[in-house]
Parts: structure tokens; C-alpha cells; sequence
């Protein structure tokens, strides 16, 4: 049998030294594979297929840039482990693709779709937000959604809206490479790139559900849009209405005395004399009145 090996002890980091690792051997299954940075122990399958190839370049993408501690901000601790494994998962699997693994193609050992069944079965929404997030950039994403419509069909348009946000958040933070994304240099008791994985886990965040919550079970996929934590706020575009602003109305108020040459009881005899047209007579007349300014601008 044709075997290939997996060699964590060349790769180098920023955040600490290299040392002998100790590699064993497992299967092309989930849950099979796993990589212990503390100990320096892998497991992995050794096959020459295209799985088991994406597999272990799976584990060693973690043994190259995952941190030893999942350490998280003061101010974010609501975030649960389990939401920031799934997050680390998502990070090293974009990273993996990246690094030309045809992990669209490859990745996934065939249950994806019997676990989105058992996980719409039992609805537990949350272990399915997990699992989508765990599998985002995979081939096994297409065969768990596929599992989770054919019992939840109403779960799919948020479940596919968190996929699309996680793959935006990706691009945001990648169009000038990976190097960020992947940094391994030390900052705050973990690596610079485990703060793209933080970004990550607050997104999956918004997509749960607490158990003391009276939220709809999906929420609804406009919950997930919009300005996050990672994202500038922008000033909503201005509409100018062009008003009738001429527009002149005859009040009560502020009744004149106008001079007049027609009426009844002549009271400027004077004018006469100085007045042309003869206005000897007074008329009441209705002003305008004042003005009035409506001001909708939202600023006061």
C-alpha cells in the first residue's frame, strides 16, 4: 500500500519553536483526524486519495497557525468554545483552499448528509449552525445543507445566508493575500491571526439561538447582515424633496387699514390734495400672516 506522511516538525512559527512531533495513523473519517499542539501528536490518514491528502493538509494547516489557548476579549465573553472551534475550523479550511487543496472537491467522507438529517430531526439549530460553519469552503457543506432540507426545508435561506456572510467576511479580510489571516505572530497570549477567527465567531454568534430566547427558530436571515463588529458604519443616502415652497395662504390675523378711493365715510379729506388716485376712504384688508418654517431634517 502506497502511504503518505504527514510531517508537522518542519513547519515553522512565530510564536514558538519547533519540536518532534508524533504522527499516527487513522482514517479518512470525521472525527478520526485531530492534531494536539500541546502534546505535538497528529493523527491522519496516510492513503495517496485526494481525501485523505486534504485531510492532512487540514491538520497541518492547524499545526501551522491555530494557537495553543483559545484566548478571548474581556468584552467578548459570550462567546462559547464550541462557537470558536467551529470558527478555527472555518479559518483553516479557507486556508487549506488557499493554498491550492482542492478541498471543494475532496473534502468530506460521505456522512455530511445523514448528520444534516439527524441534526433537522432533532432541531437543534445550534449544533447546525456549528456544523455549516465547520464545513464552510468544503465539499461536505453541499451534502449537509442537501440533509438538512429534506426535513427543514425553511432552515436552508438563513443557513445559506451565514455561509455567504462567513465567505464576504474571507474576501474582506484576504484581498491583499493570506498573510494576515495567517500570522502566527505572538499578540496577546495568542497569534495575530486567531483575531480573524474571533471576527468569524461573532458572525456564527448571531446566527444562535439561547435557550432562554423567544427568537424564531431560523432566525431570520437579516439578522446576520448588516454593520457587525467588523464592519464601518455609513451615512444613509439623502432625499431632497423640492417643496411647493410659494405657496401663500390668507390668514385672520393682522387685519390692515388700506386706503381706498370707494366706501362709505370718507376719513382722509387730506388726500385730496396729495392723493393722485383720491384714496379718501379706508378698507380692511387680510395679511398674509407670518411664516411658517417646518424643519425635517432629523438634526434638532
Amino acid at each position: 500500500m502506497d502511504l503518505r506522511h504527514a510531517m508537522p516538525e518542519w513547519l515553522t512559527r512565530l510564536d514558538r519553536d519547533a519540536a518532534p512531533w508524533v504522527v499516527v495513523a487513522g482514517k479518512a473519517q470525521r472525527g478520526e483526524a485531530f492534531t494536539d499542539l500541546v502534546a505535538h501528536r497528529m493523527q491522519v490518514p496516510m492513503g495517496a486519495d485526494e481525501t485523505s491528502r486534504c485531510i492532512r493538509a487540514h491538520e497541518m494547516m492547524h499545526a501551522k497557525v491555530s494557537p495553543m489557548s483559545l484566548a478571548v476579549p474581556e468584552d467578548l465573553g459570550h462567546l462559547s468554545i464550541s462557537t470558536l472551534i467551529v470558527a478555527e475550523e472555518f479559518r483553516v479550511n479557507m486556508l487549506v483552499g488557499a493554498a491550492g487543496f482542492p478541498v471543494m472537491k475532496y473534502l468530506a467522507d460521505g456522512s455530511e448528509k445523514r448528520t444534516g438529517e439527524r441534526l433537522a430531526i432533532n432541531r437543534d439549530w445550534n449544533e447546525t449552525v456549528h456544523m455549516l460553519a465547520a464545513t464552510s469552503g468544503t465539499k461536505a457543506l453541499s451534502g449537509l445543507l442537501a440533509g438538512v432540507k429534506l426535513v427543514q426545508p425553511l432552515w436552508i435561506p438563513t443557513l445559506s445566508e451565514l455561509n455567504r456572510q462567513l465567505q464576504k467576511l474571507w474576501r474582506k479580510h484576504t484581498r491583499d493575500g493570506t498573510a494576515a489571516v495567517a500570522s502566527t505572530e505572538p499578540s496577546d497570549d495568542v497569534t495575530e491571526g486567531w483575531g480573524f477567527t474571533i471576527l468569524a465567531a461573532q458572525l456564527i454568534h448571531r446566527a444562535l439561538i439561547t435557550e432562554t430566547s423567544d427568537d424564531p427558530v431560523p432566525p431570520d436571515p437579516s439578522r446576520l447582515g448588516g454593520a457587525g463588529a467588523s464592519e464601518v458604519g455609513k451615512f444613509a443616502v439623502m432625499l431632497e424633496l423640492h417643496l411647493d415652497r410659494p405657496n401663500r395662504v390668507n390668514g385672520f390675523l393682522g387685519r390692515r387699514k388700506r386706503a381706498s378711493n370707494i366706501g362709505r365715510h370718507p376719513r382722509h379729506l387730506e388726500r385730496l390734495l396729495t392723493d393722485p388716485e383720491r384714496r379718501i376712504f379706508d378698507r380692511r384688508a387680510r395679511c398674509q400672516g407670518g411664516v411658517v418654517l417646518i424643519d425635517q431634517s432629523g438634526s434638532m
